[in-house]
């Protein structure tokens, strides 16, 4: 088939995860329960090849999902070789399974993630609007000192 064929074909993703500054080698996803704050609904994504765990955020614009992602953890005593999610029954305990499978520095096992309690100061969400973007924060920003956080964007060129 011509690629012009295929590519009619295809479904474009909602949310586009920059390798390497947020995830290497994304492994199982895992819908973020209810009891977990501020994120309920969200999406987990852990990296098979790194210490982190990216969180998504969607939204669904004239039938169509967009989004954006951030880290949920990163090199916060996260294993590398992340790829297994579970969630306790009562939605505020996360397990992750690791294996590293032959590469990188060993971490197989299981590893708890246990929710504080206390949300801390993050995006909540992303969403795009005619001009530009909005982010919705956790905690109000009067909390916080805005000059030490930051915003990075990434823009995939497609054809």
């Amino acid at each position: 088939m011509p690629l012009e064929e295929i590519d009619a074909m295809r479904t474009r993703p909602g949310v586009l995860i920059p390798h390497r500054e947020m995830n290497r080698s994304a492994s199982e996803l895992i819908e973020i329960p209810a009891e977990l704050g501020p994120y309920a609904g969200q999406i987990l994504i852990p990296d098979n090849n790194g210490t982190r765990i990216t969180r998504v955020m969607s939204d669904k614009v004239n039938g169509e999902y967009q989004g954006a992602c951030t880290h949920f953890i990163k090199n916060a005593n996260v294993l590398s070789g992340g790829d297994r999610v579970a969630f306790t029954a009562d939605g505020k305990t996360l397990y992750t399974g690791h294996t590293v499978r032959g590469w990188g520095k060993v971490a197989e096992g299981l590893q708890r993630i246990t929710w504080p309690g206390k949300t801390p100061f993050d995006v909540k969400t992303i969403k795009l609007e005619s001009s530009g973007f909005m982010l919705n924060y956790t905690r109000p920003t009067a909390e916080v000192d805005l000059k030490k956080c930051s915003v990075r964007s990434f823009k995939y060129v497609t054809n």
